[in-house]
């Protein structure tokens, strides 16, 4: 049973500080640690204390609980009522701990806790996060305190059932979550056998990446969160006038036509104008009878009415303004200085992918994008942004890990891959295939429709695709096609690429013997299902294993990537720093008089094998475009 100290008073403070330093003297590294937690809120809104605070450099902590052995201290703090002990002298107090990188400061979602220390002038050392941890144990549990900690016999009181003005129950709830994440971290650490999962333990090639690649990362990840990217809110604004007087006009054109105003956002009120006052016929019937007017039923009636690409365009523009219009737009989460601070998280996918949000950048349009948002992404004054992409990652770790001749072919010959697949499948001429084309030539053949169906097909096709899912997916990108003809060029496909289906049958037959897959660098994921008899089931896993696969190897290859360039000394000195990460794409900020110097640097970077990988030669190379400019789009080119 944890005992739960109130520490109101200095001498208390004074007690905790004490025993909090003698932990460097601890002969047993895993004990030579103690777990804390922050409860958090926005000044100048005491409405919202039970909410987290959610832009990075404007939450205040107003409690802190520390948790080490059966002891836990809370902390409240004069932010949060001012007969409480001043803020100031308790993170005094503080620094020198958090800064002793002989002792560990377990935290179960350190980015966020680090980033409210920091807001007080509070810096940290020798970080371990049970969220990574958690992760890198069994990355198909749920990562939350609350779901974790049930493996460990505990259960956690919701936020929203606590009385924040209640001093006690504020101890109660707050120093749970401490002691949650220290039983969390002695689980990962000392072992915890449980009925379903095993031992907790964190061992063997799981604990190799969680010491060599995440727990390295954190800290970095965490400085790109509190930099943040500059955005041109005066540009924002243009652009999003722009977008809403477009959709003004198409609104007005819809009405028109309909006789009276109507909501362009209703379901029940599009499928009436298009089928009732249009009278086009319905594609698809929704489960309750009612014709549908889903995205895509309404691509396959494109060709049938103005009035339905007036729609589509609608829509299209609609979700550009996600990021420009003033409910959701990106000037919202910007600070004072015009930075917004991304939330960047290493576990949020099970394929080990980082994820972006607060605002979500990985979901901005690129090939809808009209009216060019990512201009208004801009660097400070004297700077430029260099970004460089992975080319093709997926498609070439497909090509490393089938062995596939023609794949093979494509890349070390410097043909396109979509131009080769588009001529093999009779979907181009056969010359758009051959390697002594001009850069004239290719860029003609890219406009045809036969060049963006097989640029569809080699990324689709490969993760366990089929030709309904490739038709709907041309459907998305406007291209008019059938079911039986995706059919076809998906039979065509798979003769070609003969190499990809049997990798993918050597892939399903060794995860059914070893009930998981490991990625290019040798990190092990669990498939669960793979070898089940229900036919739904089995099928999902493997998709799943595929998908695990190459996108999982994708994320290391790019993890690795950016360790590299946040310990690259010379990109340092040359003022560089990595911004923002968004799937195989690295934009980086620093002096435009440096640009020359910097980006053979972080393409040679980009390029470089990482370490750990299984295959002892790799018979193609994991090639990256490195440009630059006065903004993210015309950097990225």
């Amino acid at each position: 049973m944890m005992k739960k100290i109130l520490v109101d008073s200095l001498p208390k403070l004074k007690k905790m500080i004490r025993r909090l330093k003698r932990l460097a003297t601890e002969s047993d590294i895993t004990r030579r640690a103690f777990a804390v937690d922050t409860e958090t809120f926005v000044p100048g809104d005491r409405k919202k204390l039970k909410n987290d605070a959610l832009i990075i450099d404007r939450g205040r902590i107003m409690f802190i609980s520390i948790s080490i052995g059966g002891l836990c201290w809370g902390i409240p703090l004069d932010t949060y009522n001012p007969v409480f002990l001043k803020t100031s002298v308790v993170m005094a107090r503080l620094v020198p701990i958090m800064a002793d990188k002989r002792i560990r400061k377990v935290m179960h979602h350190a980015n966020y806790d680090v980033n409210m220390f920091m807001n007080h002038g509070v810096y940290f050392r020798n970080i371990y996060c049970t969220l990574i941890a958690g992760h890198c144990w069994n990355e198909n549990l749920p990562n939350s305190l609350k779901e974790r900690c049930v493996l460990i016999g505990m259960r956690l009181k919701r936020t929203s059932s606590v009385d924040f003005t209640d001093m006690a129950a504020l101890v109660a709830y707050a120093c749970d979550d401490a002691i949650a994440t220290w039983k969390l971290y002695c689980a990962y650490e000392e072992g915890r056998t449980t009925d379903r999962f095993g031992d907790m333990k964190l061992t063997g090639v799981r604990r190799e990446f969680f010491d060599e690649l995440e727990m390295p990362l954190l800290p970095h990840v965490i400085r790109m969160e509190r930099r943040g990217l500059k955005i041109d809110r005066k540009k924002l604004a243009e652009i999003d006038n722009k977008i809403l007087t477009e959709m003004e006009v198409i609104a007005a054109k819809l009405y028109v036509k309909n006789g009276e105003p109507f909501n362009l956002r209703s379901r029940p009120q599009i499928a009436e104008f298009l089928f009732d006052k249009l009278g086009l016929e319905s594609k698809k019937q929704t489960p309750t009878g009612k014709p549908c007017v889903d995205k895509f039923s309404l691509a396959q009636m494109l060709d049938e009415s103005k009035y339905v690409r007036l729609l589509d365009k609608y829509n299209k523009l609609e979700s550009q303004r996600r990021f420009t219009g003033p409910k959701k737009g990106l000037h919202l989460y910007c600070d004072d200085s015009g930075r917004i601070h991304c939330t960047f998280s290493q576990t949020a996918a099970r394929t080990n992918r980082s994820s972006c949000s607060n605002p979500n950048l990985q979901q901005m349009p690129s090939k809808t994008d009209t009216h060019g948002i990512r201009t208004c992404f801009v660097p400070a004054k004297g700077n430029c942004f260099i970004v460089s992409d992975k080319d093709q990652l997926e498609l070439r770790l497909m090509a490393i890990w089938s062995r596939d001749k023609m794949l093979l072919r494509a890349y070390k010959r410097g043909i396109s891959v979509h131009l080769q697949t588009g001529a093999l499948c009779g979907l181009l001429p056969k010359h758009a295939a051959r390697m002594d084309l001009t850069k004239e030539q290719k860029d003609a053949l890219k406009q045809e429709k036969g060049y963006y169906i097989s640029k569809n097909a080699n990324f689709g096709l490969q993760y366990e695709g089929t030709g309904f899912t490739l038709w709907r997916q041309l459907l998305l990108e406007g291209i008019v096609s059938t079911p039986e003809d995706c059919e076809e060029i998906k039979h065509k496909y798979f003769t070609i690429y003969e190499g990809v289906p049997r990798f993918r049958e050597w892939l399903y037959d060794r995860c059914r013997k070893k009930g998981y897959i490991v990625d290019i660098c040798g990190r092990p994921y669990v498939i669960p299902n793979i070898d089940s008899t229900h036919d739904s089931l089995r099928r999902r896993a493997e998709r799943q294993c595929i998908n695990t696969t190459i996108q999982a190897s994708g994320a290391s290859v790019v993890k690795f990537a950016m360790l590299a360039a946040f310990r690259n000394k010379k990109l340092r000195e040359l003022g560089y720093e990595l911004l923002l990460q968004i799937h195989d794409e690295l934009i980086f900020e620093g002096p435009e008089k440096n640009r020359e110097k910097a980006m053979p640097i972080i393409k040679k970077i980009m390029e470089a094998r990482p370490p750990r990988m299984i295959f002892k030669d790799i018979p193609i190379e994991l090639t990256a475009s490195v440009a630059s400019g006065p903004n993210w789009k015309e950097a990225k080119g």
